[in-house]
């Protein structure tokens, strides 16, 4: 009787692991299905890519080398992207802060039509993203962060996106050091399944307080006078709005905002040059910010820092593109924030939601250009009672079903053309092919502009119109 037991618990045991074998075939092929990487094959050599994607804090597009700036910031990011990668030349932020820019980057979705537009505003969870798309198809992923990104880690449900395994919070040199860890691991494990990671360091954002020996790049003082701070940034902005020349302290505000991008690329290149051969062969990476930067550029209004406004330097942002098996290529038309996530999908081969309102860049990698003569995007902020007043255990957010009540900035762009609507309700219309610097406002001129002109310009005020609360 006692060995007739044995038999059957042998049996049993060995039923259970032929099931749990038949099970994870199964999986393993529907997970490659579901991946389809023949589709792309010109990607990876046939194989299903990684993708790293570097989302650093308010980096303005202008502030860079490969945008055209003066200063040296991004020798290695310059080189990397720039000779083997995609350049974007006209990429937008949908909003000229971190939240909301978040929240249209994860559910390619405009904040407002989702309700994300404060600290004060929860994330609804039943809102897809690219992320929730992602672990229900088993990828394996990883998020590195600043403390911007998830203040509120109970409050916020960006967070419970990513299990208590794969996200790390902290400062830049240990988002770098902890990526680095995570990719080690995926590569000794060896699934042979693709995986992502999201990088999101601080820098460069305020405070402006880069370590030796970048603080005495770019013809700095050999005297450092210290980090810059937020509230240095804001009486700035009230003497600027008063009248008072400001532009010593800015000239100190732009150059150690230099210097730490200049040091951020330098983490960004150690990072990359620690990742092994086989892996990077394997991996799409994708560079770009929440955010740019205003730092005086236009004297009709007080813009240094963030969320002013929605003139270029606030939403010009980089966006970068390197993947085994492309050819380098600057792309003119317009993008945003929108097409990360379809763009992040394509690439694992996953079916994108209807309710995103992004496109997948795909094609341009596989050398196709885009279609995109009539498409016109869009960036909004909303101008109300200032949140950043209140002490961080004062903020309770929660899910909003309705539009709030403040003005609001819209812009949207068609090719060459932009037109601000202010919170004021004031209009602005700038070429920006012809005026890159926004200072010549053509909105008097408009019924002086050729007919064809004005054709090109009319669904501008339309878009604005139809989405005007």
């Amino acid at each position: 009787m006692e060995k007739m037991s044995k038999i059957k618990i042998t049996i049993l045991l060995m039923g259970l692991g032929i099931a749990a074998l038949v099970i994870f075939i199964v999986a393993d092929f529907s997970f490659q299905e579901k991946l389809n990487p023949t589709s792309e094959s010109f990607l990876c050599e046939g194989r299903p890519c990684n993708v790293i994607l570097i989302v650093s804090e308010s980096i303005s597009a202008r502030h860079m080398g490969i945008y055209g700036y003066e200063r040296d910031t991004t020798p290695f990011i310059d080189e990397f992207f720039g000779k083997e990668g995609i350049v974007f030349e006209n990429a937008w932020s949908n909003a000229p802060w971190t939240y909301p820019s978040f929240a249209s980057l994860f559910t390619s979705q405009l904040a407002p039509d989702i309700f994300v537009e404060t600290w004060e505003d929860k994330f609804s969870d039943v809102i897809p993203t690219f992320i929730d798309i992602l672990g229900v198809n088993g990828i394996p992923k990883f998020i590195a962060h600043s403390w911007t990104l998830f203040p509120f880690v109970n409050a916020h449900t960006f967070i419970e996106k990513f299990g208590p395994k794969e996200h790390f919070q902290g400062e830049d040199p240990f988002l770098f050091s902890k990526s680095s860890e995570w990719i080690e691991k995926q590569t000794q494990q060896d699934y042979g399944r693709p995986f992502f990671l999201l990088l999101q360091p601080l820098t460069p954002h305020s405070p402006y307080d880069p370590p030796e020996p970048y603080r005495y790049f770019f013809g700095a003082p050999s005297e450092y006078p210290g980090p810059v701070i937020y509230e240095e940034i804001r009486e700035a902005q009230q003497a600027m709005d008063g009248g008072e020349n400001v532009e010593p302290e800015l000239k100190r505000f732009r150059l150690q905002y230099d210097q730490e991008i200049r040091c951020l690329d330098s983490q960004i290149e150690t990072f990359i040059s620690r990742i092994p051969e086989k892996v990077r062969q394997n991996t799409v990476f994708i560079f770009t910010s929440d955010h740019g930067q205003a730092l005086g550029q236009h004297i009709n209004i007080a813009n240094i820092g963030w969320r002013g406004t929605l003139y270029e330097e606030e939403i010009h942002i980089p966006f970068l593109v390197r993947a085994p098996g492309i050819d380098p290529a600057m792309i003119h038309q317009p993008i945003t924030l929108l097409d990360v996530g379809p763009t992040i999908l394509d690439i694992f081969g996953f079916k994108i939601p209807e309710t995103f309102r992004g496109i997948s860049l795909l094609p341009v990698l596989r050398g196709d250009e885009l279609q995109l003569a009539e498409r016109i995007v869009r960036a909004e902020n909303v101008h109300g009672e200032s949140l950043s007043s209140k002490e961080w255990s004062e903020i309770k957010p929660e899910v909003r079903t309705e539009s709030l009540p403040y003005p609001r900035e819209r812009a949207v762009r068609k090719q060459e053309w932009k037109l601000i609507q202010r919170a004021d309700g004031s209009l602005e219309l700038y070429n920006l092919e012809k005026d890159y610097k926004e200072q010549n406002n053509l909105i008097l001129q408009w019924y002086s502009l050729s007919k064809e002109k004005q054709a090109e310009v009319l669904p501008l005020f339309e878009v604005l119109d139809k989405s005007s609360p």
